[in-house]
């Protein structure tokens, strides 16, 4: 934090201990700090894929197969 304040560095932030981060966070007004909300995941393409995670785990506590693995071995060795 002393490094941002005595500007020997600089940041982009996008996760914080509070979401959003209060007023009275000493981040805010630094002008070598650019804050911005954690918004990655919040594209219809995102949240389309973190449901099929969902459902998978759901499906594999279940003793199922899941539908959308992210590695599929397909014979041979890895």
């Amino acid at each position: 934090m002393r490094a941002l304040q005595d500007g020997r560095l600089s940041a982009g932030l996008d996760v914080y201990e509070q979401e959003p981060p209060p007023a009275s966070s000493p981040l805010v007004g630094l002008a070598n700090v650019v804050l911005t909300p954690h918004n990655a995941s919040h594209t219809e393409a995102a949240l389309r894929a973190m449901s099929m995670v969902v459902e998978d785990v759901m499906r594999v506590l279940q003793g199922e197969t899941p539908r959308h693995p992210a590695n599929v071995v397909t014979g041979g060795n890895p």
